[in-house]
Formats: C-alpha cells, structure tokens, sequence
C-alpha cells in the first residue's frame, strides 16, 4: 500500500524542520481540498483541520492529535489527548505497549499477527508481512491474518523442513461445509481463507475483528499446544 506524507499549513516550527531534513522525508504540500482528489483515504496527525476530510469527500482512517479538537470528529479511529504534550508520544505510547508475542512449543517458534482490516485490492499485503517476520528473529513459523469483507483471510510460512503447510493448515482450520479444507500450501508457504458466515453481518467492525482475531487465535494456539497467547495486533490499535 502506497501513501505520501503531506502538510497542509505552512511548516515554520524549527524542530519539525529539522526532523524531516534530518529523516529526508518526501513532503507533499496540500493546500486546498482540490489537492486530495488523487487519494481514496486520510489519516491526520497532529492537525487542527479535521474540516478537510469533509471538505474533499474522503473517507478519515484515524485522526490523532495532543490538541483539543473542535466540531464533529469522523473517523474510524480517534485518538484526542489535550493532557499530552505531543502527538509524537501518543504514536510511542502504541509502539511501546504493542506486545511481540512468540510462542513456542516443542521448540516451534512461531508468531502470529493480526493485520486488521484489509481492503481487497491489498490483499497481497498479508503475505507481504509474513515474509517479512519470517525472515526476523530466527522465527521458524509465522501466520498472518487479517479481515476481508466476508472472510478471515491469511497467511503462513514456515522455515522448518518439518512443517506441511497444506497439512498444517488443514490440522488447524478444517475443511469447509463442502468437505474442502479452508487453506493449502507448498514447500515453505500456504494460505488460508475462511467464510465468516452470519458474522460478516456485524454492524461493529472493532468487535468483529475481535471476535475473529480471538478465534484465530485460539485455533492456532490448539494446534500448536499453547494456551491463552495472544496476536502482535490489539484491539485498541484499530484499525
């Protein structure tokens, strides 16, 4: 998933100068509502213009800010604390309290990451990040999930000669009404898709990702014979 940074007033603090010459950030300047129309979405960091996303008819991911915000707040995640001094420290507090979570059982090392909701055209970045954990912190088995529309969709991979991920796959999620498992695989990497049902329904996508999340969890834990672990993703990072 591609995105720009962007600013839309004029940059004249002395340290947020220095952090994006000092970092060489690519900096994209909006200066009226004309200037979104390219994008499909917008999350706003420490920006007293929550009219904007109104103003150029694109939908708000998050709005996170250390200022006391006025007029109406639309936004699938929002995050205000005029107590706080910047928004940088609210953005260190999720880094600081997202837990890593490895399991381990009969020297398996897995983890497993709940990505959130994905739309469907990104789909693919489920199994990006799966390829990414697997090559860190010598993990032999990573599985990604995260929330499609009507589906729980997901990835595994796996460097341990031992492991099957079609057979893996199959030990831990079933097979479907139909009889045909909900996933498959080759050497090193599989993937898994399971209906949601009735549950796609839910008005709520935060405690339907919870619901869903919370499942995963617990089937994966099963198959590998670990109790009461948790993903890499909580419920108060949604989305």
């Amino acid at each position: 998933m591609e995105c720009d940074i962007a600013h839309s007033p004029v940059m004249s603090r002395v340290e947020d100068r220095a952090m994006v010459n000092l970092r060489e950030l690519p900096l994209v300047r909006i200066r009226g509502p004309e200037d979104l129309d390219r994008y499909v979405a917008m999350s706003l960091v420490d920006a007293n213009a929550v009219e904007l996303p109104l103003k150029s008819g694109l939908p708000c991911v998050s709005i996170v800010d250390h200022h006391a915000v006025s007029g109406k707040l639309t936004a699938d995640f929002i995050d205000i604390r005029p107590a706080v001094g910047a928004t940088s420290t609210i953005y260190t507090e999720y880094l600081r309290d997202a837990p890593t979570r490895a399991l381990e059982a009969g020297g398996l090392a897995s983890r497993l990451a709940g990505v959130g909701e994905v739309r469907p055209q990104d789909r693919d970045a489920i199994g990006q990040a799966a390829d990414f954990l697997i090559r860190r912190d010598g993990l032999k088995t990573v599985v990604t999930f995260a929330l499609i529309e009507g589906t729980i969709d997901g990835s595994l991979r796996a460097t341990d000669p031992a492991v099957d991920p079609a057979l893996w796959i199959r030990e831990a999620f079933g097979v479907g009404p139909l009889g045909r498992p909900h996933g498959g695989g080759q050497r090193g990497k599989g993937g898994f898709q399971i209906p949601l049902g009735p549950l796609a329904t839910c008005p709520s996508h935060r405690d339907l990702w919870r619901v869903c999340k919370e499942m995963v969890e617990s089937t994966i834990c099963q198959r590998i014979g670990v109790a009461g672990a948790r993903s890499d993703t909580p419920e108060d990072t949604w989305p």
